[in-house]
């Protein structure tokens, strides 16, 4: 999987879902050398899942809002980050997050099965996704090795 072709695809399968919410979205440059071994569709799938619900945290916050995809390498792992221009400490509950049915969205908004199918996604390639609770703004981290067999 190249990295930076799953990065450009999620931010055009999310833009018109960030425009009508007036959320800008922001992507880091990726080297062109990332990639991974994995099913595309799949981590195409969760890294959109928090996309799409970073998108949603901020929807109804003042401008500016926004939504910053990352990647970084560390060893033989990369790491996806999604930031958005919330607040990390305003999460209620981040223990329930990706426990399924548990939504912090209004009702008939969210399922409460995202950010567990991403997990179980995450989980599938040896990775992990965590909400990163030093970060000042809400940044969720989704923990994925290059090459299977090589979690931690």
């Amino acid at each position: 999987v190249h990295i930076e072709t799953l990065v450009q695809d999620t931010v055009q399968l999310s833009s018109a879902m960030a425009s009508d919410a007036r959320v800008e979205i922001l992507h880091d440059p990726v080297p062109s050398q990332y990639t991974l071994l994995g099913h595309p569709l799949e981590l195409a799938q969760a890294l959109l899942n928090l996309v799409s619900n970073a998108i949603q945290h901020v929807a109804s916050m003042p401008r500016p809002r926004w939504v910053r995809i990352q990647v970084l390498a560390e060893g033989d792992d990369y790491l996806f980050q999604v930031v958005d221009s919330g607040l990390s400490a305003a999460i209620e509950h981040p223990e329930r997050l990706f426990m399924p049915f548990y939504t912090t969205k209004d009702v008939g908004l969210g399922t409460g099965l995202g950010l567990p199918l991403s997990q179980g996604i995450a989980e599938a390639h040896g990775g992990h996704i965590i909400l990163d609770r030093q970060a000042r703004h809400t940044t969720f981290v989704m923990k994925i090795p290059s090459r299977p067999g090589q979690a931690e």
